[in-house]
């Protein structure tokens, strides 16, 4: 079987497939947003924003994607720490404008 897949846009602005790991939504700020765990060749896991395919974090390799549950853990503490680093306004503003 084939894995599922999921087009991503690249720092280019190219699109790209990607494996998709699997799939959450996270609250920002008082809104929730859809995120894909993806996994293109070449490049590390990211938690990548549904709507728009951009990638939003990187999951540290120090955080394992091994399983579905533990990939949507490892997406949650990527996100929160984003979060913490640049703010959750920030965040929610630059998600809601890709939508």
């Amino acid at each position: 079987m084939q894995p599922k897949t999921f087009t991503v846009k690249l720092n280019d602005g190219t699109l790209s497939e990607a494996v998709q790991i699997t799939t959450l939504t996270h609250a920002v700020n008082g809104r929730v947003f859809r995120f894909v765990v993806t996994m293109l060749e070449g490049y590390d896991v990211s938690v990548t924003h549904r709507p728009s395919g951009m990638a939003v974090v990187r999951i540290p390799p120090t955080l394992s994607t091994s399983t579905q549950a533990r990939a949507k853990e490892s997406a949650r503490e990527a996100l929160d720490s984003l979060i913490r680093r640049v703010g959750a306004e920030k965040v929610a503003s630059v998600l809601s404008a890709a939508e």
